[in-house]
Formats: C-alpha cells, sequence, structure tokens
C-alpha cells in the first residue's frame, strides 16, 4: 500500500514539471521569472513548511525517539559529505561543478517533495520522524549547503556569514524548535496561513525546476555519463547502503522506513534554485533534479519495499 501511496504523491509533482517545461519553452526569456520564483520558494514558502513540521503535538516516547533520528541524521550527513569528496576526485570536477556534487549528494528533497509524501505515507508520526532525521540536515541544507552553492561567486555577490546564518529558513528552524519545545498552538486563522503557504512549496518548487529545464537542448540531459553516477548513488546507492546500516544496528519499523525514503527523494530542486541564484552550473544542477525526478518514479518504490522488508 505505501508503494502506490509513493507513486500517487509524486505523479502531480511531475506534471506540475512538464507544465513548467512547456511553460518555459513559450517564454524563453524567462530568467527573471525563475530567479523570482526561486526566490519566493526558498524566503517564504520553505520556512512556512519548516514551521508546520514542528507543530505536531509530542509525547516523551517520540522526544526519546525523535533524539536518536537526530543523532542518526547527522551521521548520515557526515558520510554523505566524505561521500562527496571523494566522488569530486574520481570525476576530477571543479567549482563549481563540485559545487553540484556535494549539494546534490549531501540533500535529498526532504523540502518540496518530501513532507507531502511522507505525510501521506506515513502520516502526521512519520512527518515528526523525517522532521527529526533531517533536522541537522535542515541547517546544514541553509547554512553550509549555501555557502557551498557560492564558490566561485565574486566577493561581491557572495553572502556574509550573518546573511547565511540569519536567513528566513534558517530563522524558521529556530522558530520551529521553539514552538516543538514550548507546544505553541496557533489561532486557526494564522495555522490556515502557514498551512496554505507551505502547500505552495512543492507545485511552484516544480515548476521552477520545469522552466529552468526548458533554458536547455533536451539531448543534453542524457549525454553527461558522469549525472548518471550521481543519479545512481543519489537515488539507490545513499538510500540503501544507509538503511541497511540502520538497520544493522537496531533501526525498526517506521523510524526506519521514514528514513529510508527520506533519503531515496529526488536531489533537492534548490540544487538548481540555488545555481541559478547564484550562476553557478545551472546545466548540471537542472540535469541531476530532472533526471532524478523522473527515475524516482521507479526507484521509491524499490527502496520502500527494501526498508519495509528489513522493519518487519
Amino acid at each position: 500500500m505505501s508503494i502506490l501511496i509513493v507513486l500517487q504523491q509524486i505523479a502531480p509533482l511531475f506534471i506540475i514539471m512538464f507544465i513548467g517545461l512547456f511553460v518555459g519553452h513559450l517564454y524563453k526569456s524567462n530568467q527573471v521569472i525563475t530567479q523570482f520564483l526561486s526566490w519566493l520558494s526558498i524566503s517564504v514558502f520553505l520556512p512556512a513548511s519548516l514551521i508546520k513540521s514542528f507543530s505536531a503535538p509530542m509525547t516523551p516516547q517520540m522526544l526519546q525517539e525523535g533524539s536518536i533520528l537526530i543523532l542518526a541524521g547527522a551521521v548520515t550527513l557526515i558520510f554523505t559529505f566524505f561521500l562527496s569528496f571523494l566522488i569530486v576526485r574520481l570525476l576530477k570536477l571543479k567549482i563549481p561543478s563540485s559545487n553540484i556534487v556535494y549539494f546534490s549528494l549531501m540533500f535529498s528533497n526532504f523540502g518540496f517533495v518530501g513532507v507531502g509524501i511522507i505525510s501521506s505515507v506515513y502520516g502526521d508520526l512519520g512527518l515528526f520522524y523525517m522532521t527529526m532525521y533531517v533536522l541537522v540536515m535542515r541547517f546544514a541544507y541553509n547554512s553550509f549547503g549555501t555557502a557551498v552553492m557560492q564558490r566561485g561567486v565574486n566577493d561581491k555577490d557572495r553572502l556574509t556569514f550573518r546573511q547565511i546564518f540569519l536567513n528566513p529558513p534558517i530563522i524558521a528552524l529556530v522558530v520551529g524548535l521553539f514552538i516543538m519545545t514550548f507546544q505553541i498552538r496557533f489561532p486557526a486563522p494564522v495555522k490556515a496561513s502557514i498551512d496554505s503557504l507551505a502547500a505552495c512549496l512543492s507545485p511552484v518548487g516544480m515548476l521552477t525546476v520545469g522552466m529552468l529545464t526548458a533554458n536547455f537542448p533536451l539531448k543534453a540531459f542524457f549525454s553527461n555519463a558522469r549525472v548518471y553516477v550521481l543519479v545512481f548513488l543519489r537515488l539507490l546507492g545513499i538510500p540503501l547502503l544507509v538503511t541497511f546500516v540502520m538497520w544493522l544496528i537496531g533501526f525498526r519499523g517506521m523510524m526506519l522506513t521514514v528514513s529510508a525514503l527520506t533519503l531515496a527523494l529526488p536531489a533537492a530542486a534548490n540544487c538548481c534554485l540555488l545555481a541559478e541564484r547564484y550562476n553557478g552550473d545551472v546545466m548540471l544542477g537542472t540535469q541531476i533534479v530532472t533526471i532524478t525526478n523522473t527515475f524516482s518514479v521507479i526507484t521509491m518504490p524499490l527502496v520502500v519495499a527494501f526498508a519495509e522488508r528489513l522493519a518487519s
């Protein structure tokens, strides 16, 4: 049943991405539009999604399990960093292409895609587990990830240390932790507004990815063999290996399956959105995001089936 729900949840995102592709072909000069949509997604919709994900009621058992998942997520992040370092050396990539490798292998699309899929497949408890598992990743995603994607940018265009660590997503993370710790409940109109903004994240993000894809020849997406190494690692290599190791050390049940599905998500859409924002390797970033989204329809159910078999 979970596999069918995964397919049902990701199919609309593909449709939206192809709508963006169509719109991008109609309006070739769309750089201003895509940059604005990228800013809107990162600065408004993503913070709303983060605050929403921290608003679930807590129990002592959930907090204990959440603490374990936070540690597991931190270890996973360290592993993917060193794996990215190795891949960059093996493929002999330079800045800004190497920036894309680090970002795409370290961060799955737990922002644009993950919230919707996890909550649909595993409900509010699954969303809480995912929130805890990616907590350290989220901090790294919006600080270290941004810094990595800026490598090679002219000094005048680089964000300052303060801007990196005091940006809307990081502020939303701190607010979310405060909300979770003190179990704060918003008035109904405020909650409805946050939910509505959070719901915009996935469709606007995927629409933007589709529009960015339209800027490049279709043939170019399938002619770079190195891309498929990154796609394999993002969709199968990292999820299967980390899931197996987590099972070996004692993870079971939903804690294991939610972590597996989180890792099996496509590459983060910010991989090309930030590349667009900082004039990086937009081509490589868009290739990875587009191809991982395309093949994840096949690979995510496989990873979920593997994890559920181990978890039972």
